[in-house]
């Protein structure tokens, strides 16, 4: 009797025991658990905040680059408002010299700057293209596209510190394009179709009528250099 009871209270003990561990152990389970859980949120703030504060860098430099290419165009803008206000009270006596180069197509459909003047280089040049024939050319028309031309040189200067550009260009209402740096008619030249585009129609005095700076919405770029 003696025998049997020193044989349950040994596996009572033994029961205790074991169950003792086991409560240990999911103890110990539950606490590496938490702390792991802890650690990786600490971790994926960390991470979060990181995160943030690069985003807010990239911000600043976009804002920083984007107000330069705002002051850019504003400066190329008045540049040609007063271009054409000396031009209507008869103080540019004379047109840039690639003005005097536009010509028409041998088909008689749309003219181009393809020859330019043989004295500059192309990429101190951008190319303009347009429908119809120089023959019939207005008044106004003439007068803008004497400006366009002149924009030329605020083109070339400014693109170099441009970086981010890939080409700039001069877009009318009055159907024709400066397209610079230079390119060939027969690779890419004025059409109507240009005026669908969002970075044509969002800058229209009925869209735009405060003349703000607009993000147009992205589009596939008409020289197949990808997104833009």
């Amino acid at each position: 009797m003696k025998g049997q009871n020193e044989k349950e209270r040994i596996i009572r003990f033994f029961n205790q025991f074991t169950l003792s561990m086991i409560l240990l152990m999911i103890t110990l389970m539950v606490s590496f658990f938490l702390m792991l859980s802890r650690q990786y949120k600490d971790y994926q703030e960390h991470m979060d905040q990181a995160l943030v504060r690069e985003f807010k860098a990239k911000v600043g430099q976009l804002e920083k680059v984007f107000g330069y290419i705002g002051r850019t165009v504003d400066s190329m803008r008045n540049e040609a408002e007063l271009y054409l206000y000396k031009m209507n009270f008869g103080q540019i006596y004379q047109h840039p010299l690639e003005f005097h180069k536009i010509e028409d197509h041998g088909s008689g459909f749309f003219y181009h700057l393809d020859q330019g003047d043989p004295t500059r280089s192309k990429n101190a040049i951008g190319n303009l293209t347009g429908e119809g024939s120089i023959k019939n050319w207005k008044p106004q028309k003439l007068e803008e596209i004497s400006m366009a031309v002149s924009l030329n040189t605020l083109f070339r200067i400014n693109s170099k510190s441009m970086v981010e550009k890939n080409r700039v260009f001069y877009l009318s209402s009055n159907g024709f394009i400066n397209l610079y740096p230079w390119l060939k008619s027969e690779k890419f030249r004025y059409s109507p179709g240009l005026h669908k585009y969002g970075f044509f129609k969002s800058v229209l005095p009925r869209n735009n009528p405060a003349r703000t700076h607009v993000w147009s919405e992205v589009y596939s770029d008409i020289l197949g250099e990808g997104l833009m």
